[in-house]
């Protein structure tokens, strides 16, 4: 297995743990990355280039998917509405605040687990 189909595997493997539909191809994947040309930048940590989907919703597809920072990736992710402890908040960082989570990880944790109360909207 070549390492670029290795981490294909991995982030498609992320993306189902993380109850996210995955509907690209190895090759389609590969794709967005050569066009964006900035494959050989991917990665994780700042200044590193990710693959986000548009407004951090819906599945991974092609007409889904664009390449752009790790950072403005997480941006994305805070300025999302979300219910947090049944509460609506327009963003993660707005019921962050809320409860005096300075960076809101508990409440994504409470997300992801899919705990009651907790969503993003």
């Amino acid at each position: 297995m070549s390492d670029l189909q290795s981490k294909f595997n991995v982030q498609r493997t992320h993306a189902r743990i993380r109850g996210i539909e995955w509907k690209l191809t190895f090759d389609e994947w590969l794709d967005i990355w050569q066009s964006s040309g900035k494959l050989h930048l991917r990665g994780r940590t700042q200044g590193q280039y990710v693959m986000c989907r548009k407004g951090d919703t819906g599945p991974y597809s092609i007409d889904n998917v664009l390449i752009d920072l790790q950072a403005n990736n997480n941006k994305d992710g805070h300025n999302k509405p979300v219910i947090a402890g049944g509460i609506k908040f327009n963003s993660l960082k707005e019921a962050a605040e809320y409860y005096n989570h300075p960076d809101g990880r508990n409440i994504r944790r409470k997300i992801k687990a899919k705990k009651e109360g907790y969503e993003y909207v």
